[in-house]
């Protein structure tokens, strides 16, 4: 199994280089760490980072709670799980952004849109099984992020706009983490099953 793993790890990098240099892109552009690669500070993006970190980590979580767990929440923390995903990797490569990959494929606000429908949706599902008291933690969590989008789509992108912007943003992912490992690990206390079981 680790053979396999070092040839697929190892053949994912050789592709998305030559990718990259087929596309006119230099390759160690996207092995190298940005900070090193453009000269930034080291601790450039830290705070962007961790949060595409804790996104990932709350995907993770959800996905492996999704493997042991049997009971009617399933459904919900697989839904979590791939919106928390979707969005990390949105982040990491900035898909909505204005120059990004999606730029002129997709309406920046029609991604915001789909991701607002999509939380909500996930909102829903837990409202109508659980007490609002339960679910503090997550509407804290959805009027942060909410708030970001606010500050992104309305306000001029001036300095302090983008500061108070990917502050919300940040809260929001912090708070969205700990509802699901809360969640998930309450969930499994009472309706996990052995991994040998699956």
């Amino acid at each position: 199994t680790s053979i396999v793993i070092c040839l697929l790890s190892g053949g994912f990098v050789v592709i998305i280089v030559m990718m990259a240099e087929y596309f006119g892109h230099s390759g160690a552009l996207l092995v190298r760490d940005a900070a090193a690669s453009f000269g930034f500070p080291p601790f450039s993006g830290l705070v962007s980072n961790i949060g595409i970190s804790l996104m990932v980590a709350t995907g993770a979580i959800c996905l492996f709670s999704s493997f042991i767990d049997r009971s009617s929440n399933r459904s919900i923390i697989i839904l979590a799980a791939i919106f928390s995903l979707v969005i990390s990797i949105d982040d990491l490569l900035m898909l909505h952004e204005k120059n990004g990959l999606l730029s002129g494929v997709i309406p920046e606000k029609a991604i915001y849109l789909a991701y607002a429908v999509a939380g909500a949706w996930i909102g829903v599902l837990l409202v109508r099984r659980f007490s609002i008291l339960d679910l503090v933690a997550l509407l804290v969590s959805g009027s942060l992020l909410f708030l970001s989008l606010v500050a992104d789509s309305l306000f001029p992108q001036h300095k302090a706009v983008v500061l108070i912007e990917d502050t919300f943003k940040f809260m929001g992912y912090a708070v969205w983490t700990y509802f699901w490992i809360v969640f998930c690990r309450n969930t499994l206390e009472t309706n996990a099953v052995p991994l040998s079981d699956n």
